[in-house]
């Protein structure tokens, strides 16, 4: 089985035409522990404001922000399945 770990950050954005919010990997590295990823978010995001993902066979299982599941639902988990497609190991 596949597992690995990998950093997401999201950006709240406004504009004149309205608002939303965008999530990207900032760094395309993947981790084989948590604690490994939690290392690189605060190394990229110089804060606290990122969330784990975990990956297990090639998609999101779980979304953490440090230790703490945030217990996300499937189509939060579908996103981020995308965007992890092709981390670097």
């Amino acid at each position: 089985m596949s597992q690995y770990y990998v950093v997401a950050v999201t950006h709240a954005w406004a504009n004149s035409s309205g608002y939303g919010f965008e999530t990207t990997l900032p760094s395309r590295n993947a981790w084989d522990s948590r604690d490994a990823a939690i290392s690189e978010g605060f190394r990229v995001c110089g804060t606290d404001d990122f969330n784990i993902v975990k990956i297990r066979n090639g998609k999101a299982i779980a979304v953490y922000w440090m230790n703490e599941d945030l217990n996300e639902d499937a189509a939060v988990l579908e996103k981020l399945t995308e965007l992890a497609e092709g981390p670097q190991r």
